[in-house]
């Protein structure tokens, strides 16, 4: 796997290396600031596979720096984990506003740094598989152009959305301490369905960006995270003092309201307008940690009520799909 490391203290760099080479990755290449690091995959001929950047360099700084490699040809995807000193929470989310995909603190631990680095190594090894697999099917993607119904969908307006495979590991990332403080909080567009059996694949996805702009207007709370899960489905979360936790009610109205007013346009072309219903917070006590996976499920099952049991299932791919 090749490995790009950023650091402006050559030391780090060296003890870095050496980490790397223990654990059987020889393939890394070091820079000490930003700018040599954007020179050195600008130039590269084979694209790394994982970047493993500081945040506080003089110049260009790591998250400015990981926002830049987003913005590169090929490196949308990338594993990117932020190496820094700084844990606390403004440079954690900026981080992954940025685009970053993990983080890890100094002093470094070689165990952690192993497990992390695994994680990456799979991640691209998962990718490499999947495009192999997507170049045998290109010309049938061609021809049929296909969306599901409960694809994971990144709606990339703003920068407080994460794509949903993200958004577990933000949560992991926040820590038990600062986590007690938030909520995470489930959205469901009750006629997604119809919507997306009325509409093109290009408007269901614009009517979801939509939604999700809806949604983030009305947190009243700009250190929010928000993810769109398929199917409808959107989390969020924010401090238990944010408006969707602690006013519910009024959030839905407002959510409802944004809604109307940013598609009004669809009802002049016969599609659904979306109805948004927000469930009851789920959050975690110090000492009773929930596992963040089971509170987005829970989240998502209580936004979609007891009434929506019988709908919980969602649609299967080859059953409903898109032609664009």
């Amino acid at each position: 796997m090749k490995i790009l490391i950023v650091d402006d203290q050559p030391l780090f760099l060296e003890l870095m290396t050496k980490y790397l080479g223990n654990l059987g990755y020889f393939d890394t290449h070091p820079c000490t600031s930003g700018e040599e690091a954007l020179r050195e995959i600008r130039k590269s001929e084979v694209p790394f596979d994982c970047c493993l950047l500081d945040i506080r360099m003089p110049g260009m700084d790591g998250i400015a720096l990981c926002r830049a490699i987003r913005a590169e040809a090929g490196y949308g995807t990338t594993p990117i984990l932020m190496v820094t000193a700084l844990s606390d929470k403004a440079h954690v989310d900026q981080a992954f506003r940025n685009g970053a995909n993990d983080y890890l603190t100094k002093p470094l631990d070689s165990i952690e740094l192993g497990a992390r680095i695994r994680m990456a190594r799979a991640l691209v090894e998962e990718r490499r598989s999947a495009l192999r697999l997507r170049d045998q099917m290109d010309q049938v993607e061609r021809a049929e152009n296909t969306l599901g119904f409960g694809d994971q969908i990144t709606l990339d307006e703003g920068h407080n959305t994460l794509p949903f495979a993200g958004f577990e590991n933000y949560l992991l990332r926040l820590g038990p301490l600062r986590f007690v403080t938030q909520a995470v909080v489930g959205l469901h567009v009750s006629n997604a369905s119809q919507i997306f059996l009325k509409s093109s694949q290009s408007e269901f996805v614009d009517i979801l960006r939509e939604v999700s702009c809806a949604i983030a207007e009305s947190l009243g709370d700009s250190r929010a995270m928000l993810a769109y899960a398929g199917a409808g489905d959107f989390c969020v979360v924010q401090t238990k003092s944010g408006r969707l936790v602690s006013e519910p009610e009024e959030a839905e109205v407002m959510v409802n309201d944004r809604i109307a007013q940013r598609l009004a346009v669809l009802e002049t072309c016969a599609l659904p307008m979306p109805r948004v219903q927000i469930g009851a917070a789920q959050s975690s006590g110090v000492f009773a940690r929930v596992d963040p996976a089971e509170m987005v499920a829970r989240a998502i099952s209580s936004a979609r009520g007891q009434d929506e049991t019988a709908k919980a299932a969602r649609f299967e791919t080859e059953e409903y799909r898109h032609a664009g």
